[in-house]
């Protein structure tokens, strides 16, 4: 029962904090992409420089810059993606430790005062059988026939017996 308890709360705090950088490590990688004109556009270079007086060699040198931008924007990119995946997986593994050691704290009392509460219905039980044997045994000896006391006091006390049984199996 605790273990099941104890195994719920674990993945309850993994799901959330997975969740959590998910989001969080998402909006990162979106925002360092570039992609927050939501329309898939690509940015034309920000700046056009102008080589000599030949337009063929001006557009030709502003390609191959911007191919070489977009090459080092895709190798950040890259990056950036996998350190964000170490990062995430390093603090799930850190929240699964601590929710594993924090489950463990947070169980303990209650399963102590479980197994308490156990105990004390076992004992009491014992307890009990004790002197419901003698006052069993005193109404059969009283040898007392057709008594609608004794009878009755006989039937009560054959019923707290088998309350009791019920209570011990129970502990």
């Amino acid at each position: 029962m605790f273990k099941k308890l104890k195994q719920k709360f674990i993945l309850t705090n993994v799901l959330i904090s997975a969740a959590v950088l998910l989001v969080a490590f998402s909006s990162i990688y979106l925002v360092a992409a570039g992609d927050s004109n939501h329309r898939g556009e690509k940015p034309g270079p920000a700046i056009q420089i102008q080589v000599g007086d030949n337009p063929e060699i001006t557009k030709e040198f502003n390609e191959k810059i911007a191919e070489r931008i977009e090459a080092e924007r895709s190798a950040s990119l890259k990056t950036l993606l996998i350190s964000l995946i170490v990062t995430g997986i390093t603090v799930e593994s850190i929240i699964a430790i601590i929710s594993i050691l924090l489950a463990e704290r947070s169980i303990r009392p209650v399963r102590d005062a479980y197994n308490a509460q156990k105990e004390f219905i076992a004992n009491a039980s014992h307890e009990i059988k004790t002197p419901l044997a003698v006052i069993q045994a005193n109404l059969e000896a009283a040898d007392i026939k057709n008594n609608k006391w004794i009878d009755n006091a006989m039937e009560k006390a054959e019923d707290l017996a088998e309350l009791n049984n019920q209570l011990l199996a129970l502990a």
